[in-house]
Order: structure tokens, then sequence, then C-alpha cells
């Protein structure tokens, strides 16, 4: 329990979480228990929201249950009664609290309306009026957006130095039958220096007229003349374009302008976004969803065909700037028109990317600025951050809907470099309910070009672009079997081997569904197969290696910490490369160094115990650093399942850590290789498929 000097109380704890995990290319399975050590904050006052359920977790004791795992987990939820009437209430989400009122008694448990109300009552222990102690019996874990006096001064995360302290302390606990497994060895991999912010910002136009060609159409659709300067200014920056913003009229007009330069030529247009940015109009008297959600789709489609027009004669790439509201600026997520705009883009061969508008209380803010007021509101977004935001979204459309990427200068180890490899990540597509998918595709960046390259069923290699706006109007089968899967990876696999060198990035958990002879007990050293009984002929794919990656999903892999070469008792942290298992010489692990949007929270600091630090400008003490927010980085396996004769195995490990740095609109590493990257963000397009239909627009449209 936290205490702020005004004695206001903020619960918080630590849980632990226990998972039995194996490695690939082991002659004999070796369990591995992973221990994570997580963070949850208590909400301790008047928790409230009307759309989404609130989690709530219940000390459930009973004679049957087991006494290892007394808790269980329920949700509550804001039943708003009928329209016009204060008659709403809070009530139980599912089942288990009924149940266990029936099964027994349980007269301790919650009222959810009280709970709500006052949930730090239930937290604390307590003795009841014959002076019996009472346990705990109920806790709602806080979270953003459970009313406006829900903040929480405990910082997220967990340090190094407690995960490390905790761990410690379970390490005697587990000994009847665990050992702690051995530290890991850095591997010396070339150094990478951080890009500037503006050298992320400014596109190479050569590199951009390889991906999009020659002769590109920019199209701004804003709503708001502040949006449209920042969108102006922002491609002007990106592409050193001789735009005068200052000129710009009062109300957002369309106009166009062109602008030639050794590389590109760039037609640029903006125009009112007008009604395309409004609400889906939804014909609530067809009776089935679908049939109503393709109608307004359908319409909007043709409305957004219709303004954007088809392309110049001899234009290469179109790509459309939209200010649009976030999701909670629709009534639903039905009439929100995003997905459908960029599928009414696609019609007419282009990609989108959408941008927010200010707020009223942001453009308050700036006229007042103008006028000289000093104007202080913590959380709103200032003029500095909204050009940033406006950079970004325009480097998204720019560079990465173009599948740009930067390469690192070196690749490999300081001991092993390589070069001129080419790189193809395979990937299946993911989508549940309305947008039910499981598509393969596959990535590929080849050293020779500045950008990426996509495989999609039934189509060959396209530029990056391109692929997005087929998979916009996808309107084809998007669900593929295992051995459709399988043959697809196998013919991208032979199309990539042209006798040079190939490195194959696949994700464990992406893809061993659909393809079993890549988990763990069907992975065989040097033998690339997605069927367990049909591997690849060695002979046909000469240079290739495969890297398999698994990432923290169900705990895959371990948390860690570094410590130096005194001992985790003088200084423990994180610690940043490649890392090299002791018991495996193709096993290794890559950690990222700390990102500059993760704040000032010390690795090595802890919630828990005392250590020396800045308490002031310029004063040091004895602190604890309970409220300061904490990265956490992941932990990346690599395991190099196929290699060449004479291949040092930590070269092409280091090469997938590499990848990860190959964004070039992103200074911080990703969390997996570019290739993987762009193809999880391919499925993102992807439109319900009951939301699309074939639409024939006619030359006179």
């Amino acid at each position: 329990m936290y205490e702020s000097s005004g004695g206001v109380r903020y619960p918080w704890s630590y849980t632990l979480r226990l998972s039995v995990q194996t490695r690939g290319l082991e002659a004999t399975a070796q369990p591995r228990l992973h221990v994570r050590v997580g963070m949850r904050r208590w909400a301790r006052y008047n928790v409230f929201d009307p759309k989404r359920s609130i989690g709530v977790h219940l000390l459930s004791p009973s004679p049957w249950a087991d006494a290892s795992s007394p808790f269980g987990l329920a949700s509550m939820t804001w039943h708003s009664g009928p329209a016009g009437k204060k008659q709403g209430f809070m009530g139980w989400t599912n089942d288990l609290v009924p149940v266990l009122e029936r099964l027994g008694s349980f007269a301790f448990l919650p009222d959810p309306a009280v709970l709500a109300r006052d949930p730090m009552a239930f937290l604390d222990s307590a003795s009841d009026a014959e002076g019996r102690h009472r346990p705990p019996i109920a806790g709602v874990p806080y979270r953003p957006g459970l009313g406006k006096n829900t903040g929480h001064a405990v910082g997220d995360g967990i340090s190094a130095k407690d995960k490390w302290r905790i761990f410690s302390q379970l390490v005697p606990a587990l000994a009847d039958f665990a050992e702690v497994d051995a530290p890991c060895e850095r591997v010396a991999i070339p150094s990478r220096t951080r890009p500037a912010a503006a050298d992320l910002l400014r596109i190479d136009r050569s590199a951009l007229a390889q991906a999009a060609g020659s002769r590109i159409e920019i199209v701004l659709w804003c709503d708001t003349v502040t949006m449209r300067d920042e969108a102006l200014t922002a491609v002007a920056f990106a592409l050193d374009l001789p735009v005068d913003v200052a000129d710009q009229p009062a109300l957002v007009e369309a106009w166009r302008q062109r602008f030639s330069t050794a590389e590109l030529e760039v037609l640029l247009r903006v125009e009112p976004v007008g009604e395309i940015a409004d609400h889906l109009q939804l014909d609530e008297s067809v009776s089935r969803r679908n049939d109503r959600l393709k109608a307004a789709g359908t319409s909007r489609q043709l409305q957004v065909s219709r303004s954007l027009g088809h392309p110049e004669p001899g234009m290469t790439a179109r790509f459309v700037l939209v200010e649009m509201r976030g999701a909670d600026g629709f009534a639903s997520v039905d009439h929100d028109p995003k997905m459908v705009v960029k599928a009414g883009a696609a019609l007419c061969e282009a990609v989108t990317q959408n941008l927010l508008p200010p707020s009223a209380a942001e453009e308050t803010a700036d006229s007042l600025a103008d006028e000289g007021t000093v104007h202080q509101d913590s959380g709103k977004e200032t003029a500095s951050s909204r050009r940033e935001r406006t950079r970004r979204a325009v480097g998204d459309l720019l560079i990465r809907q173009t599948g740009l990427i930067r390469p690192p200068a070196q690749q490999g180890t300081k001991a092993h470099e390589l070069t001129d490899v080419a790189c193809l990540g395979l990937w299946v597509v993911r989508r549940t309910g309305d947008f039910k998918t499981v598509m393969p595709l596959a990535v590929a960046t080849v050293p020779d070009r500045p950008h990426a390259l996509v495989r999609l069923p039934h189509a060959g290699w396209l530029p990056y672009h391109q692929a997005a706006i087929q998979l916009a109007g996808w309107n084809r089968p998007r669900t593929f079997g295992k051995q459709e899967v399988q043959e697809f990876f196998a013919e991208c696999v032979a199309e990539s081997c042209d006798g040079g060198d190939l490195a194959l990035f696949t994700l464990a958990q992406n893809v061993r569904s659909l393809c079993p002879a890549l988990t763990n007990p069907n992975l065989a050293a040097d033998r690339l197969a997605f069927h367990p009984e049909k591997p690849l002929v060695a002979d046909d794919h000469k240079g290739l290696r495969h890297i398999r990656l698994r990432t923290n999903v169900q705990n895959e892999t371990a948390q860690h910490f570094a410590f130096g070469k005194d001992g985790p008792d003088k200084q423990v942290g994180v610690g940043a490369g490649l890392w090299a298992s002791k018991d495996s010489d193709r096993l290794f692990f890559a950690t990222a160094d700390k990102p500059s949007t993760a704040g000032p929270g010390s690795p090595s600091g802890s919630r828990l115990e005392r250590h020396w630090g800045r308490v002031s400008k310029d004063r040091e003490d004895w602190k604890l650093d309970t409220c300061k927010d904490v990265w956490n980085p992941q932990l990346l396996e690599l395991l190099v399942t196929v290699k060449q004769n004479g291949d040092s195995a930590a070269a092409w490990a280091a090469l997938a850590h590499q990848r990860r740095f190959a964004a070039a609109h992103f200074a911080d590493p990703l969390m997996l290789p570019i290739e993987l990257h762009l193809a999880y963000k391919l499925g993102e397009v992807l439109l319900p498929a009951h939301q699309l239909e074939p639409i024939e627009q006619s030359e006179s449209s």
C-alpha cells in the first residue's frame, strides 16, 4: 500500500505466474519453468464504466476447492435501464457469483453496486462483528477509464531489481524440482547509431521513387484548417517541397499543385473531407446487420471513389491522408467509416492513412497561445505534439505503406559479417469475428532494393503499397486450410532461393498450428519442412537459412534481467544485445535498449527497496521508485534451425535481431524483424467480407 503525503492510499501488489515450456532441437525435451513477475494496481474509489465490463477478483473459498486456487474472476456491468428513466444499476456480467451463492453460504460476497462504490472496503483485511479476521474478499484491478477519480499514483511495470529480488526468494522454494538456468553470454555484434529525429522524418525521394514509381499523387482530405496546415507542413518537410503554408486560405478549399524534382513528380491535392469522414448511414429498417453494413459500406465506397476519381495516365502511386475522428468519435463500431473509406480508395488505386482532428479544447488553447495568454491544461495536445503526430502519420503513409526500409550498415557478428543477404518473412493473417481470415502471405527484401515486396495468394510478387491496395478490396476466399498454407509457403521459398544467401524468418506462435513441422517436437536441424512428412529438398534450396522466432506470447520466453561482473548484489538492470544460450549452439536471445518513449523510470530502481538517487534538482538521497513507470522489455528467442556448412549460427541470429532496426521511420527496435512486422501490418487493411462486393465504377462517375 502506497500512501501519499496527503494521506491517500493506493493499493498495489506483485503477481507470480509459473509456466512450463520446452525448446526446439533438443534430443530429449527438457521442460523449463518460466517465472513471470507481474503487477496489479487495485482501484481505490468509485469505479464506473458505462460501456465496458469491469473485472473483479474474488476470494471464493469452498470445502471442495483446491486450496491453491481460491480466487475467481468475475465482471460487473452497468445496466442502464429504460431510456429516460433513472433505473440503472450495476450487476454481475457472468454467472460466477450467482453460482457461488447457490452452492454455499457465501454471505460475504459483495453486492456489485456497493463494490463499485467503494472497492477499497472489500480489498482491506478486516474483522467482523464477532472479532473474527476477514481476509480481503474482492478487488477491482485498476485500468484507465474507470471513472475520473480512479487515477493511480503507483507507476506501471516491474523493475529488473524487483524481478531479481522476487526471483531469488522463489528459488529456494522450487529447489526440490528445479534449478536456476545458467546465465547467457553476450555476443559481440556491430553497434548501431540511433538515427536523428529529422532523419526519420525526411524521406529519401530516390528510394520512394523506386518503391512507388516516379509519378505520385498525395491527397489531403481535411476538415479543419489546423490539420490542413499541419499536414501540408509535414508533407513539405518529408519530401523537401516548396509548399507555402502561410498563403493558405482561411477555410479548407480544394486546390492542386505539381512539384517536380530530380527523382519524383508529385501531384499534391487538398480537398475538404466533407461527408466522407461522417458516420456511416445505417438503414435500421433492414433487419440483418450484415445487409445494413453492406449497403452503408457500398454507398460510402462509391462516394470515396467518385471524390478521388481515376488516377491520371502515367500516375504510378496514390496516397490519401484523411482527417477523421478516432473510434470513440462514432456512435458504434458499425458507424465507423475508416475501413470502407480505405476500401473505396483502393478502388481508385490509393492507400490511406487516418489523421485525428484537433479537439475544440486544443484549438482554444492554440488561439489563447497566439494571443499571448498562458494556457496550462495537463494531458491536452500541444502544438508541438500535434505537429509530431502529423509527421508520424505522413511517415506511415509514405514510408511504412510503401515498404521502405533502412537496413543496418553492418549485419552479422563482428567475427562473421554478412553481406548481400535476401530476407523472407512468412506470415499468416489471422482475424476473427466479422473480419474472419486465415490467409498466408510473404514479405521479402533483397539487397539491391530499398523497399519490401509482397507475395499474396493467387498473385505474384508486388510492391508493398500495391499489395495493401489488393487486400483493402479483397473479396476472394480468405480462409485457407493447412495444405494450402503449406504449399503457398513452399512456393514462396522456392521462388526466393536463387542460389544466393537467403534468411527465412518465421514466428512460432503465428505459423505452427498450420505448419506442424515447425513445432518443437517436429523440428529437425538443417531440415526445412512445413508438413512433418514433406521436407523441402535441400539441394533445391541452396543458400537457405531458417531462423525461427518466439515471443513472450503465452509466456513462451522468459522474463530477464542483467547484472554486472560483480554480481546482482551490486548492480541489476536490463542489458541490450544478442545473448547465446549455454544449452545449445543454435539458440540465442535478443533484448533491446530502453526506447525514448519509455519515460524516466529506472530499470535498476525498486518499489520495495530504497536506493541512492536524485530526489530533487540539486540533491541526492535514499528513495523508493514506487510512483515511477518502468519499461518492461521483452525477450525474443532466436533458433537457427537451418544453416549451411561452415556457418556461424550467431551471425544469422544476429541478422534476425538487426533486422528489427531496419524500419525507415522508427528509431527504436521493432518486436520482430522488419519483414515480419510489415507482414503483420498488412493484415490490418482487410475489410470484413460482408462489407465488400465488387463495385463497377463507370467512366463518367
